[in-house]
């Protein structure tokens, strides 16, 4: 394969409040799902020696359907 220079990982959903109400600002999905990918990237590829990463949201009004805080 050669030396890797770089990798990449999306999630994209356009919001998870559907079945996981509870997420707190500092939170998300992000820190909730990207761990999977960092995992993975690491059981192929080994150690990474830097990261960065990028986020945006789709829309400001989410709405949660589950849970004592729906809707």
């Amino acid at each position: 394969m050669g030396d890797v220079i770089g990798t990449s990982a999306f999630v994209v959903c356009p919001s998870h409040e559907w079945f996981h109400p509870n997420y707190q600002p500092e939170g998300g999905p992000l820190m909730d799902v990207g761990p999977y990918y960092i995992t993975a990237i690491l059981l192929l590829l080994g150690p990474i020696a830097r990261v960065s990463c990028l986020a945006n949201h789709m829309n400001d009004d989410r709405k949660i359907l589950t849970g004592p805080r729906q809707g």
